[in-house]
């Protein structure tokens, strides 16, 4: 009685037991399977998680340009700009600076523009950073940047300012560091001036 119950049960030729075996060898497939799918995702999610915002490495020649920036009067522009195809933006004159030396140019300008002005007391802070993207030896990012301080135009009275603004960066990997390729700054809320 037992054989006619299971032969209707199981199809030709299989067995309960085997129809079990197969059941048991699908499941063990199905949990490597998910164990794999949940280790990639781990991969590639650590992976996401590092690429969310530009590491110590790429903040180091921002930090450095900002600091210069902020003691320009008496110091010398560091070697965080590439050495060929960079190109900045800024909101004193020219504007624009590109081509051979243009971080030579800039670095001198902004000196003057710094003179002109009597910058003084500059401080910056550092927003947390959007749009980071990665593609090969580049990196592109908008840094939200607090830049305070005081200055003097003319005879006119010392004024303090407090502005917030993008900026926005493209560094380059050379050899062992990265660059800034190029930066573009814009002003998007003023307070004082």
């Amino acid at each position: 009685m037992s054989c006619s119950h299971n032969s209707r049960l199981a199809p030709s030729g299989v067995t309960p037991r085997s129809r079990f075996a197969r059941r048991l060898a699908a499941w063990g497939s199905l949990r490597t399977g998910t164990v794999l799918a949940l280790v990639l995702s781990a991969v590639v999610g650590a992976r996401a998680f590092a690429d969310a915002g530009p590491d110590s490495a790429m903040m180091a020649p921002v930090t450095a340009l900002a600091s210069f920036m902020a003691h320009a009067e008496d110091a010398t522009r560091p070697p965080v700009f590439a050495d060929d195809g960079v190109v900045i933006v800024e909101n004193f004159p020219p504007y624009l600076f590109s081509g051979g030396r243009a971080a030579d140019r800039w670095g001198a300008i902004f000196k003057q523009h710094a003179e002109d002005h009597h910058l003084d007391s500059l401080a910056f802070t550092f927003g947390k950073p959007h749009d980071f993207d990665r593609s090969g030896d580049r990196v592109y990012f908008v840094l939200p940047t607090r830049w305070q301080g005081s200055y003097q135009r003319g005879d006119g009275p010392r004024a303090t300012f407090d502005e917030m603004g993008a900026w926005t960066f493209v560094l380059v990997r050379k050899s062992d560091r990265w660059l800034i390729l190029s930066y573009a700054w814009g002003v998007t809320e003023k307070n004082g001036a």
